[in-house]
């Protein structure tokens, strides 16, 4: 013995700091396995279908896109053809509230949707139903669930695209015609339309999307749908504005004003996008808001810390490349 004195008070503190010790470590090495096994965040995009050349708009990105929503009219060599990049291929459909309101209707719509993936070869459907009336939310509900139900019967997925809407930001979150729980529980991805924010041709002006904007819609959307199926859908075009009392707005697929000489932007940092103030080729006071690589890098933090499923863009197309080069190195980061 070495005539020490046992002291149950200063054994058991030494036991508790080991334990703490222990946890916090545990507590760090949870975190560091965490941010590895992050899933790599998938883009799915819409693709506007011009016929033969389209295929060349898609081939530099195939090493990035998982799928593509199309609208136009492909035929099934195209469709075949995405295939051959690795990409599912949805066909992005809508239509006016009969085509769910009424219950005839609605099985003759969900009979043609099915009919256009077997004669196409596509792999679902993309529902684009918007600004419905909130009365018709069991109806879409009810619309929803059959029509995923015959599509996964068929192997097919349903995708469907979402907004945010100002009754989602009150204190008692009004969905409107949305059913989230419903749609949760049907469908295979769920992409919210992270623009829009301010329609260029309504009175006033603003920009398309911002970051804090944008981030509350997908933490809205986070509180009922998975993340994994969760895509945040970003804009590729701007909100450009004439100023003057009559003035009107418009949407364009543009990064920057359309100007003789180069102007620079105010970069507001709150917001996280680029605002141009010009004048146009009559002398026109204008007013610019930038859907631009530096705004979309600003989403992308956001699909990242929120460890989204994927993101995509309205639309493929619009996209400059000084944005393809940021979402190239963002993804190859991960």
């Amino acid at each position: 013995m070495d005539g020490s004195v046992y002291n149950p008070r200063m054994v058991k503190m030494r036991a508790h700091r080991i334990f703490t010790y222990a946890f916090a470590a545990i507590l760090a090495l949870s975190s560091a396995l965490s941010g590895c096994l992050r899933a790599q965040p998938k883009l799915h995009t819409w693709f506007h279908y011009h016929g033969e050349k389209s295929l060349r708009k898609l081939e530099p990105y195939k090493d990035l896109l998982s799928s593509v929503s199309l609208f136009g009219n492909p035929d099934r060599k195209f469709v075949t053809q995405c295939h051959g990049l690795q990409l599912e291929v949805y066909s992005l459909v809508s239509g006016p509230v009969e085509n769910i309101a009424a219950r005839e209707k609605a099985a003759a719509t969900i009979d043609a949707y099915i009919e256009k993936c077997s004669a196409l070869g596509l792999d679902g459907i993309d529902l684009d139903y918007e600004n419905l009336p909130a009365k018709y939310r069991g109806a879409y509900g009810a619309f929803i669930a059959e029509l995923a139900a015959k599509l996964h019967d068929a192997g097919k997925k349903l995708s469907i695209c979402v907004a945010y809407t100002p009754g989602m930001s009150q204190p008692v979150p009004n969905p409107g015609f949305y059913d989230p729980e419903l749609i949760a529980k049907h469908c295979d991805l769920v992409r919210v339309m992270c623009y829009d924010k301010h329609l260029a041709s309504q009175p006033g002006h603003g920009p398309t999307s911002t970051a804090p904007w944008a981030r509350a819609a997908m933490q809205y959307w986070l509180k009922h749908i998975p993340r994994g199926k969760l895509v945040m859908g970003l804009p590729a075009y701007s909100n450009d504005y004439d100023i003057r009392p009559e003035g009107r707005g418009r949407q364009v697929d543009r990064a920057s004003p359309d100007t003789a000489t180069p102007i620079k932007p105010h970069w507001r940092p709150f917001e996280k996008i680029n605002v141009y103030r010009y004048a146009d080729r009559e002398g026109n006071p204008r007013v610019f808001y930038a859907s631009d690589s530096k705004s979309t890098g600003a989403h992308l933090e956001t699909v990242g810390q929120l460890n989204l499923g994927g993101f995509g863009f309205w639309h493929h197309l619009a996209v400059a490349p000084a944005t393809w080069k940021v979402i190239r190195k963002t993804m190859k980061a991960k």
